[in-house]
């Protein structure tokens, strides 16, 4: 595989989209999280504007409960790291744990109303 710098990209990343089952509990987290509107959609998807510089966010309604650890996960880095764990928290999210990595680098293992994984970074 090439990692070479003078390779054209063959996709952008426009967005991330999460499987979930409680579509309107989901949109109002992450909306609250996000603080970013909804440009569109549906019974079975929300689409959400994507903030400046980032790719978006879109929740789509699958009809099962998740059962197994996500397989990739949205990271949020946080203006103010305790401040804004809690308020996720106040939200409906839930700490599993608090990982610190190199540099001293913190970040919250959490769940979102749903149960799907995201880490909350200092």
């Amino acid at each position: 595989m090439s990692t070479s710098g003078d390779q054209e990209p063959i996709a952008r990343l426009t967005g991330i989209s999460i499987d979930v089952h409680d579509l309107e509990i989901e949109r109002a987290f992450w909306q609250a999280a996000l603080g970013t509107a909804i440009s569109d959609e549906s019974d079975k998807w929300v689409l959400f504007d994507p903030q400046p510089g980032c790719a978006g966010l879109s929740l789509q309604k699958v009809p099962e409960w998740k059962v197994k650890k996500n397989r990739a996960h949205p990271d949020l880095k946080l203006a103010g790291y305790e401040n804004g764990v809690r308020r996720l928290e106040e939200l409906g999210a839930r700490r599993v744990r608090e990982v610190i990595g190199a540099n001293n680098l913190r970040w919250h293992i959490m769940l979102d109303p749903d149960g799907n994984e995201f880490c909350a970074i200092e």
